[in-house]
């Protein structure tokens, strides 16, 4: 599907026709939550990357942004299924110094088989592995993006990453909007930390309802081919960062 797009008049969109695509690519990132470092890896089917960042969905002062968030005092090694030894490693799509550097959209396919799933805890446990799933390739991406653009834990995000996911078997889609507004996240930072990270997403709708033998498409929804199209069309905002530093810069070279 988004290769059909990339041939229509999206493909000829400016974000689009300077960006980059990565396709069936790794993507790594880690960050360091109290005392324990995580590592995350995932592999979206698609990547759309682009020279300048979107937009931020919500400003970094507003009440969605700050706020507390319910703590978690459990550690992962008490669970020993999440339990694994892997080496820090950051790739969110691109080789540092590519100046393509900022996410635009993704796209990941179900982590598990949907009829599993379905047997396992019906439509409920689908809603909540599909929400698990958007969340944390949001965060994982854009905390490696965070990372190529020289942020971290002890160096915070001085403006949100933001980006769109969306998760699909190809038949069902949920889209989500994610705002990455801090990755302080380790204890020595974080409890005079305010900020927390924005997600908006819908729940899984459906394309189609089904093909026929003759592979006829029964009950199609224009509304779920709308926002992929729209998630893709989606303009980048200006670079802010590079807008603050410009008129500094200037002034130092006048005088």
């Amino acid at each position: 599907m988004i290769n059909h797009f990339l041939l229509t008049e999206i493909g000829q969109s400016p974000h689009v026709v300077s960006g980059e695509f990565d396709h069936d690519v790794e993507v790594n990132s880690f960050w360091d939550r109290e005392d324990t470092r995580y590592q995350y890896t995932g592999t979206p089917l698609f990547l759309l990357r682009t020279r300048e960042p979107l937009q931020e969905f919500t400003s970094k002062d507003s009440e969605l942004s700050v706020g507390d968030v319910e703590s978690y005092p459990y550690k992962p090694q008490w669970y020993s299924i999440f339990k694994e030894h892997h080496n820090s490693k950051c790739f969110p799509g691109l080789k540092y110094g590519n100046p393509i550097n900022y996410g635009h959209t993704q796209v990941h396919v179900y982590q598990n088989d949907k009829e599993k799933m379905m047997d396992a805890g019906g439509q409920p446990y689908i809603d909540e592995h599909v929400l698990g799933q958007g969340l944390m390739t949001s965060f994982g991406w854009m905390v490696g993006m965070s990372m190529y653009n020289k942020h971290y834990w002890d160096d915070d995000l001085t403006r949100p990453m933001t980006c769109n996911t969306i998760v699909t078997d190809g038949q069902n889609f949920s889209f989500f909007c994610y705002q990455l507004n801090t990755i302080a996240l380790h204890s020595r930072v974080s409890e005079t930390n305010q900020l927390r990270n924005v997600c908006w997403y819908t729940k899984d709708a459906q394309l189609y309802e089904k093909l026929t033998e003759d592979g006829e498409v029964v009950n199609f929804n224009v509304d779920v081919l709308k926002t992929v199209i729209g998630m893709l069309m989606m303009p980048p905002g200006k670079n802010m960062l590079e807008a603050e530093e410009k008129p500094a810069q200037k002034e130092l070279e006048e005088s």
